[in-house]
């Protein structure tokens, strides 16, 4: 009786609960289409001047630059303007250039601030080390919706500082997007018809890792392993323990080099690129290894006919498997 009336009680608070779950409204994100009739359209602009930090352990980097806006009508951008994905709100630096908004003689207002800030950016390692990115600035006004303020970018004066690098990457060039965010939420203000959506902006710098990084540094030290185990593949098979020792050795290596990497990396969830690469290294190394043993059973029985034999098909063993490897890495890169 005690059991079913547990059971009761929990159903009902269940029945309860679900209509409140299933009425949740879920927010969204679309592409910017058209402007409405009533919207005060802000140009703004950006130039970064010095890009750092970039850290995919903790999805951040640290932006120091110009944006600036160019308006037409009462509404003032920059007394309102957030930035959504800054980090850490109290190290912001913003400084505005002009005591008050420059009027220039066709009535549009402007102003121009110099920040610094970490922004946030969750990083997809899936093809790292041959991982691009958007480092993506967002800008979006913490008051006035869609329907009162929307921006555009400034396209002919917007771009990045000549001798703008950023350490251990490749700059590509930078994109923009605009879109509408829908928080599905007045935040408890009912006074605003439209206050759940608001406009926003990204500015996006597009980076990569150099190539060399992952040939030299990366790529290099593993075949240099798989090579060092497939030595054993041309020795004589009658040194059974030296045979064995090599590809056994280089096991213990490729693990001590996965990890080497993989500890300066977040944690992902899955493999990422160079781990499938890994993976095609272990089974290589593993079979090599397991060849040795099994050719080394009964070695001293065999005569010369039968050893130069062997030595002939680890050869062919050796050339396959340099192949399967080639052609796996390839094949990887390319699907990445």
């Amino acid at each position: 009786m005690l059991k079913c009336f547990v059971t009761a009680i929990i159903s009902a608070i269940f029945a309860l609960a679900l209509p409140a779950i299933a009425d949740a409204k879920e927010g969204s994100v679309r592409p910017f289409t058209t402007a409405a009739k009533s919207a005060e359209i802000v140009t703004v602009g950006f130039y970064p001047i010095n890009v750092f930090g970039v850290d995919p352990a903790t999805s951040t980097f640290t932006y120091d630059g110009y944006i600036w806006f160019r308006w037409k009508g009462a509404i003032d951008p920059t007394k309102t303007v957030e930035l959504t994905n800054s980090v850490g709100k109290s190290s912001l630096t913003k400084q505005l250039l002009y005591d008050a908004p420059q009027v220039a003689p066709d009535g549009s207002k402007y102003q121009i601030m110099r920040i610094e800030s970490q922004f946030l950016k969750p990083f997809s390692l899936a093809s790292f080390p041959l991982d691009q990115h958007d480092l993506s600035v967002m800008l979006e006004d913490s008051l006035y919706g869609a329907d009162q303020l929307v921006y555009e970018i400034d396209k002919l004066d917007t771009g990045y500082a000549p001798n703008l690098s950023i350490s251990g990457w490749k700059l590509h060039g930078w994109t923009d997007e605009r879109m509408i965010v829908d928080y599905a939420s007045t935040f408890g203000d009912r006074t605003e018809a439209q206050q759940s959506q608001f406009a926003r902006i990204s500015f996006s710098m597009n980076i990569s890792r150099p190539e060399s990084y992952f040939v030299w540094k990366l790529l290099l030290p593993l075949v240099v392993v798989l090579c060092g185990a497939w030595i054993a593949l041309l020795l004589n098979p009658t040194l059974t323990e030296t045979r064995a020792a090599l590809p056994a050795s280089a096991l213990l290596t490729t693990v001590f080099l996965q990890q080497s990497y993989t500890g300066t990396l977040p944690e992902t969830g899955g493999l990422v690129l160079l781990d499938k690469i890994y993976v095609v290294a272990y089974v290589l190394i593993v079979f090599t290894l397991g060849r040795v043993i099994v050719k080394s059973l009964n070695i001293e029985q065999k005569d010369e006919a039968q050893i130069q034999s062997l030595r002939k098909k680890d050869a062919i063993a050796l050339a396959v498997q340099a192949i399967i490897f080639a052609a796996s890495s390839v094949a990887l890169v390319a699907s990445r």
